[in-house]
């Protein structure tokens, strides 16, 4: 009998109760209930399939912009479940599905509850935005660091109790915060590290007596003054804190960074090792481990406001570094066999497909895959709230906001050059704006080179987990750093091949889209190009154009005429205008941006003299040397003068600090007193005792005049002012190091 749906949506009168009819009614909303159901679900496939195949906007695109206009705890949670719906769609990453649910089930919980009450109060809201926006504080970091007296419930009760003109008021706030709110810092406590000497390895490097044996004592004494745990009220009441809970201590950098943070403590960690503090090494890799435990990503930085955002992936090598440190044998199988698998999960997170991750075609339509640095906020930074909302006016001001500003911005920070010019576009009189920026637009250089090294780090670890057939297994540094010209074929375990085939992969995509021949240098790809508006970075040279070399991307057998492009991007480095008397100047862009000309900053240095004797090219290890002695007096000067170490340096001046940025110029600091610690264990000092050191004479004595302690207690310092002059030409720079050279020769009655 032919079945009439015409009947159900329009039934005839019946006289009583008919029973059958009631049952094929039944039937009849069972069937349409069906084909309603079974038309979303094809019309979810085809969006999906049209999102993933002609990227166009399909389901996953908008429920990806629906969640970056979530205030910043709703975007972690809303992200997590969408990611855990659709499983672990990734380009080009080994792990497993189950992996990615694993990632994301623990992401989906980075706001527990009592984080998550706290973020009410330090990532968003009215509270925030008004006390950020009254002018209370001069840096915006100050309010956000504080702990709240009593629940946050209860201080936002308080709050919404002022009337709206009260709210305005900054006397009435700057009252409020004080009754409500301690002391930023209060609630991280300086400890003496438990391995702390004060007869370190790094001084047999030195000559007893020579003007750098003091220096890295004291360097090493503050080790131990930038060292601190969480109090115990953190683990009690959570909720009033905005820093992150860390089982083990951390090495803070110093002045307004008061917790820890991801790229960091690779140099902190190299500092640490060079003065035998393994144990505190340990500890701090430990609670990035712990954080990807907990979030399946390592936060920009040890507090509730940064984790929305990661930093340049380097915890493989920490993990390598405290290996290599064992005297070639490492004992705790437990902590390396733990620490892949977190590992595995932080490379999960970096290649999320259309978030990190970007898929590229070639010429020849082959598919490849590079990665960026990504965030899907749309909120101001709660720590920089005041800036990000001074660019917003000046995009809406000037009509230059394009969009996602406040997710590139996030992105510029995320990747730890905040900020530079290679993430803004040029503007029409040369000028770069913050209001124009687009981080996610780039493909950048170094963080490639990073997941590189990453992928051939996890491939070497994997191998080694594989054929361990004791509790105690060798791990020794001719092991863990083999040629990187080893061929897939010859690993043996499925996940090592699998990973030192992504490294491959990865070598061939930067060989294609990011080797400039021309120039000799690799330089950041630029996803897309706009009409009329030049390209990030306008094509400055910048020292993350070199960063290839020291993950040894160019030994890769994929990569054509390796040898060949490494004595080119030497002779392009040694030429270029990036090479200054006091060491690597960032890019040769001069902006207002701190990641520009005329700063040197302490990471980039390690890396380039640390690649550049990896080439093991006589023209690359001579550039090393002479980099290393330029960076070592610049800061041993900037030491004399002033009793600190600073975050940046100025390229053109030996020892004057750098300018420029969002804050003033800190003083401690973390990665600055690491890589100089690493360095002098590495070369000693053997320049500075048979060389021409006037200057560090004279600095020397500076320093004997200088009681100990104001040498390294920066527990209370943010900033210092240091006597800078600005120049910006390599021959004023070398016209000042003479004159100062002459001046302090002048006193001892010496001669040069």
């Amino acid at each position: 009998m032919r079945r009439d749906y015409g009947s159900f949506i329009t039934p005839k009168r019946q006289r009583g109760p008919n029973l059958s009819s009631w049952a094929l009614r039944g039937r009849d909303v069972f069937f349409w209930c069906a084909l309603l159901a079974a038309t979303c679900l094809l019309s979810c496939w085809r969006g999906t399939q049209t999102d993933e195949l002609n990227r166009k906007p399909g389901i996953a695109s908008r429920l990806r912009r629906r969640v970056a206009s979530l205030p910043l705890r709703h975007q972690v949670l809303a992200q997590g479940k969408a990611d855990i719906r659709r499983g672990d769609r990734q380009l080009g990453a080994p792990s497993s599905s189950r992996a990615g649910s694993w990632v994301w089930q623990r992401r989906k919980r980075a706001f527990d509850s009592p984080s998550e009450r706290a973020c009410k109060v330090f990532c968003e809201g009215e509270l925030l935005r008004a006390v950020q926006t009254a002018g209370i504080f001069q840096d915006s970091k100050e309010f956000v660091d504080m702990s709240m007296r009593m629940d946050p419930e209860v201080v936002l009760k308080k709050f919404d109790a002022l009337r709206p003109e009260e709210r305005k008021d900054p006397g009435i706030l700057a009252a409020f915060v004080s009754e409500h709110f301690s002391t930023p810092g209060s609630e991280l406590v300086a400890i003496q590290p438990q391995d702390f000497t004060d007869s370190p390895s790094v001084l047999q490097s030195l000559t007893p007596g020579s003007s750098y044996y003091a220096w890295a004592q004291t360097l090493n004494q503050a080790f131990a003054s930038l060292t601190r745990k969480v109090s115990d009220d953190v683990f009690l009441n959570p909720q009033r804190y905005s820093i992150l809970r860390r089982t083990h201590p951390v090495v803070i950098p110093g002045g307004r960074f008061r917790e820890s943070y991801y790229w960091d403590s690779y140099w902190i960690v190299l500092g640490l090792l060079a003065c035998d503090m393994k144990d505190t090494a340990r500890g701090l890799v430990q609670n990035l481990l712990d954080d990807v435990a907990n979030f399946g990503f390592v936060p920009n930085g040890g507090r509730i406001y940064y984790l929305n955002r990661s930093q340049p992936p380097l915890l493989s090598e920490m993990v390598l570094a405290l290996l290599e440190a064992d005297a070639g044998l490492m004992e705790d199988a437990d902590f390396v066999a733990s620490a892949t698998t977190l590992l595995d999960a932080e490379y999960t997170f970096w290649m999320e497909e259309g978030n990190h991750a970007v898929a590229l075609e070639d010429k020849e339509g082959h598919a490849h895959v590079l990665n960026r640095y990504w965030t899907s906020t749309s909120y101001p930074r709660p720590e920089s709230f005041k800036e990000d909302l001074a660019s917003k006016s000046e995009a809406n001001g000037t009509s230059k906001m394009y969009g996602g500003l406040f997710a590139n911005i996030a992105a510029g920070a995320e990747s730890g050059w905040d900020f530079s010019s290679r993430w803004i576009p040029p503007g029409p009189n040369g000028t770069f704006s913050m209001s124009a920026i687009e981080t996610s637009n780039v493909l950048p250089v170094e963080l490639n080179a990073y997941l590189y090294r990453m992928e051939r780090n996890l491939a070497r670890l994997h191998e080694l987990q594989s054929s361990a057939t004791l509790p105690k297994f060798p791990f020794r540094a001719t092991n863990l750093r083999p040629s990187e010209r080893k061929a897939a074929d010859i690993l043996t375990s499925p996940t090592a091949i699998k990973y030192s085939l992504s490294a491959d992969k990865r070598a061939l995509a930067m060989d294609k889209f990011m080797w400039d021949g021309e120039s000799g240098m690799w330089r950041d790809y630029v996803i897309h190009s706009h009409a009329g508006r030049p390209s990030p970075g306008g094509g400055a040279t910048s020292v993350s154009n070199f960063i290839p070399l020291w993950a040894g991307l160019t030994a890769n057998p994929l990569v054509m005429d390796g040898s060949t492009k490494v004595a080119q991007a030497i002779a392009t480095l040694k030429a270029s205008a990036l090479v200054q008397v006091g060491g690597l100047q960032t890019t040769v862009k001069s902006t207002r941006e701190q990641w520009d000309r005329p700063n040197a900053w302490p990471p980039l240095q390690q890396l380039m003299i640390e690649g550049l004797v990896r080439t093991n090219m006589s023209e690359g290890i001579q550039l090393a040397d002479e980099l290393a002695k330029a960076w070592l007096e610049s800061n041993y000067l900037g030491f004399a003068n002033s009793g600190y170490m600073h975050e940046k340096y100025n390229a053109f001046i030996p020892g004057a600090r750098g300018e420029g940025g969002e804050y003033y110029p800190q003083v401690g600091f973390g990665w600055t007193n690491g890589v100089v610690l690493h360095l002098l264990k590495i070369y000693g000092d053997s320049w500075a005792v048979l060389g021409d050191n006037a200057m560090l004479s004279e600095a020397d004595e500076e320093l004997s005049s200088r009681p100990a302690a104001s040498a390294f207690d920066v527990s209370d310092v943010g900033s210092v002012e240091v006597e800078h002059t600005s120049i910006t030409t390599r021959e004023e720079g070398d016209r000042a190091v003479r004159e100062r050279r002459e001046r302090m020769m002048e006193i001892e009655g010496g001669g040069i």
